[in-house]
């Protein structure tokens, strides 16, 4: 249940107010003692899928200057297997931007669940600007070998 009426907070007019990031709303958790405060969203990505190596970051904006939110991403393989990677965001003085370390799927992925829960105790927490991001994979670095002395000296004479 949604005791503590946690809800989309969007900007007014009159009086003036502004609780998003960016654009006109943002998710209010507005915590109690003994809450699950707790919202989720699925992703399918339709025909498409990311490969085995896929990098993928979550990101948030989070403001609240004594709250955190525990944001996880559950990606659910085409084998019907799933893995999970978790982050804590929070607290922050004013909207500051938290990411997660690059997360490498480890098999081919269909979808995902993101969600982010409550985890502080009475006190309010904006949330906005969620991304799951998928970056390009790293590339390998290519290391060229040392160059050959030049013929008829001896590198190591002075």
């Amino acid at each position: 249940a949604n005791l503590t009426k946690d809800k989309r907070t969007c900007n007014t007019i009159s009086p003036p107010a502004t609780y998003s990031h960016t654009g006109d709303c943002a998710f209010l958790f507005k915590g109690g003692i003994g809450e699950k405060s707790k919202i989720s969203q699925k992703v399918k990505l339709g025909a498409r899928s990311l490969v085995a190596g896929s990098p993928l970051t979550l990101s948030a904006w989070v403001s609240s200057s004594s709250n955190t939110v525990l944001a996880q991403v559950v990606a659910y393989h085409t084998d019907a297997t799933r893995i999970a990677f978790s982050v804590l965001m929070g607290p922050s003085a004013g909207y500051t931007r938290f990411a997660s370390a690059p997360f490498y799927l480890l098999k081919t992925t269909s979808k995902f669940k993101v969600s982010f829960r409550h985890v502080g105790g009475s006190g309010k927490l904006y949330l906005d600007d969620v991304e799951l991001i998928v970056s390009a994979a790293p590339s390998r670095a290519i290391v060229l070998p040392l160059p050959e002395p030049p013929s008829g000296t001896d590198w190591r004479s002075p």
